[in-house]
């Protein structure tokens, strides 16, 4: 009894209960008070509705669930409800529309792009909202334009540029954003 009333307050302490006291019933109801419990959960008790429990719950629990219950369906409901879970979707399941989503929701989920996914329009998004993901552009993509929206979100998005690409209207306006100790060390001699 001690237990349950433990994990009906704190899901998470699931990782303090012996193995033999754990079963499905408990497990459900550690997750379903915090998600990201289903970490603690025996690999032989995550079912595809835990899963689906926790994912719907919380999208950051696709971290803990096994791959091979990982389904098309499961991400987007991860990614709808946290951008950033992308970070955990096997790249077998990665399209344009799921990354496309993943940084509409979560501007950060960009770093989790890979190259051949990117385009422009998403960069262009990824960066004005957000400079500092301009380290992550891929090179081809990563043109004066994109620049330039990077720069005047972000100064110090200045260190993700080339040196060739660095003009002085481009150094000002990173001067303007952060101050001159802020971009010095990125603007060339």
């Amino acid at each position: 009894a001690f237990i349950w009333e433990t994990i009906k307050k704190a899901g998470n302490t699931l990782f303090s209960v012996p193995g033999k006291y754990m079963d499905d019933e408990l497990c459900l109801i550690a997750v379903k008070q915090n998600p990201l419990a289903l970490e603690y959960v025996p690999e032989k008790l995550i079912s595809k509705e835990l899963v689906a429990v926790a994912i719907d719950l919380n999208g950051d629990a696709l971290e803990f669930v096994p791959e091979v219950l990982i389904t098309e369906e499961l991400v987007d409901i991860a990614v709808n409800r946290s951008g950033f879970t992308l970070k955990y979707v096997p790249e077998e399941l990665l399209t344009k529309e799921l990354v496309n989503e993943a940084v509409k929701r979560s501007h950060s989920a960009f770093r989790f792009v890979p190259e051949y996914l990117q385009t422009d329009g998403l960069v262009k998004s990824a960066v004005v909202n957000d400079g500092g993901n301009l380290f992550y552009v891929s090179g081809e993509l990563k043109t004066q334009e994109v620049v330039d929206l990077a720069i005047t979100n972000n100064g110090s998005a200045l260190g993700s540029v080339p040196v060739h690409m660095i003009t002085s209207e481009l150094a000002l306006k990173a001067v303007k954003s952060l101050g001159v100790g802020g971009v010095l060390e990125y603007i060339p001699k």
